[in-house]
């Protein structure tokens, strides 16, 4: 039986973790570990092969959980590493409460939230929608903060597309929704990480100072890294896999979870097969 894997898809991170089957448990205050790999049902020798490999693409630090356990790790677990495109993820989950709530509208257009930029959007860039904005879908290809070197190279000529006609992996588009999300609800991302997701699921090491806006010239949406150690991106990804529910406590509606991950738009562009609310997901046995 295929099912749905949310997973962090990221370019260029070296940050990982790894998860399979929905939990029956949930760590508490600290990680348990399985005693062996092969009580998990996993191989030792195939997991060293699999260390081996991330070795060799410079892997900083891997935890593989089954079962709200941990199976395997190797690397600096317990190092606070750069999220880079894992900020979209943790945002884009935190939207649902939101919008469960009415207090935020997905289909509202850049024109109706103020949304603007400079040098300033086109008419039918501001027809792009929040919703646009999580699916990657607005259109509006206008410079854009802490953009990689590919996503420059590949984004398309600006206003070559219609607002939601087209998927491209846009962090004006992430960038925006970030600046939304702040504006709707009257929070700093940071601090609703720390409240909303990193308490209630019992990160370890998240704290909202591990986070900062990155500002430029080429936009007035600011990016929102932060900072995070494997561990407790393992605890969100336990989350999401057990459809925003942590040991009876909904963090995240289910709905959402299951709106926000479902299949949006083809992503071969990046080698992935899917992607939904600023997730990426594949399909695994």
């Amino acid at each position: 039986m295929k099912r749905r894997l949310t997973y962090l898809w990221i370019i260029g991170i070296i940050l990982l973790s790894g998860i399979s089957t929905l939990a029956q448990n949930f760590p508490g205050k600290s990680w348990e570990y399985h005693a062996t790999p092969e009580d998990a049902g996993f191989s030792s020798a195939k997991l060293k092969e699999a260390q081996a490999l991330g070795d060799e693409i410079k892997t900083a630090a891997l935890t593989i959980v089954k079962d709200g356990k941990i199976v395997y790790e190797w690397g600096n677990v317990e190092t606070k590493y750069m999220t880079h495109s894992i900020r979209k993820s943790v945002l884009s989950a935190m939207y649902g409460n939101y919008v469960r709530s009415g207090e935020i509208d997905l289909d509202k257009t850049m024109a109706e939230l103020g949304i603007n930029d400079e040098p300033p959007l086109s008419e039918e860039e501001l027809k792009a929608t929040l919703r646009d904005c999580l699916k990657a879908r607005t259109g509006i290809y206008h410079p854009a903060l802490y953009e990689s070197a590919g996503m420059k190279r590949l984004k398309p000529e600006r206003h070559t597309e219609f607002a939601g006609a087209h998927w491209y992996y846009n962090n004006w588009d992430f960038n925006a929704a970030g600046t939304i999300f702040r504006q709707l609800t009257g929070k700093d991302i940071f601090e609703a990480i720390e409240k909303e997701i990193a308490k209630p699921i019992g990160m370890e090491d998240y704290k909202a100072k591990d986070g900062w806006y990155v500002e430029g010239e080429e936009s007035i949406h600011e990016a929102y890294p932060f900072r995070i150690t494997a561990h407790d991106i393992a605890r969100f990804g336990l989350l999401m896999l057990n459809d925003g529910n942590w040991d009876g406590n909904q963090v995240v509606p289910a709905n959402w979870v299951e709106e926000s991950t479902r299949y949006h738009s083809d992503a071969t562009l990046y080698r992935s097969d899917g992607y939904g609310y600023v997730v990426g997901f594949q399909e695994i046995q």
